[in-house]
């Protein structure tokens, strides 16, 4: 499944899947992915892996821990509806949002979902982003794939 609230994205995945021949197998989805996922726990419906990447939440640096609950909020949605030893792929493209900020967050959302949390992979921007040394600013994607346990 691949959810968007971009109708455009949703389009091209659909596009990508038939390309590709699992049109059958890819659903693609158009949704707000608080919302979406929130009516997936409700509903009871799991999946063995997620992915977050969302937009940039914390543009200013004044916004920095209003969108850390934000990020922490998304996490704690997507744990809610891992399948048990579940796979979590959390990403960040806050430039003011460090890579130690991001793991807090999800830790702190794996603790409040009563699950325990593993980091199998720290990930940051490939060579196709190159980061100025003097530019902090540069470095500013960042990732974590987490193995999701129940306690």
């Amino acid at each position: 499944m691949c959810l968007d609230s971009s109708e455009a994205a949703r389009d091209m995945a659909a596009q990508n899947a038939a390309r590709n021949g699992v049109a059958g197998s890819v659903e693609a989805v158009r949704a707000d992915a608080g919302a979406f996922l929130e009516e997936c726990a409700a509903s009871g419906r799991t999946f063995d892996v997620v992915s977050l990447d969302p937009p940039a939440l914390v543009k200013r640096r004044k916004d920095l821990e209003a969108g850390l609950r934000a990020y922490e909020r998304l996490n704690r949605l997507a744990m809610d509806v891992l399948a048990d030893d579940g796979i979590l792929m959390t990403c960040s493209c806050s430039q003011h949002v460090d890579a130690w900020d991001l793991r807090r967050v999800a830790l702190r959302a794996a603790n409040a979902a009563g699950r325990r949390a593993q980091v199998l992979v720290q990930g940051r921007q490939g060579p196709d982003h190159p980061a100025h040394p003097a530019m902090a600013e540069t470095d500013y994607l960042k990732s974590f794939i987490l193995r999701l346990l129940r306690r």
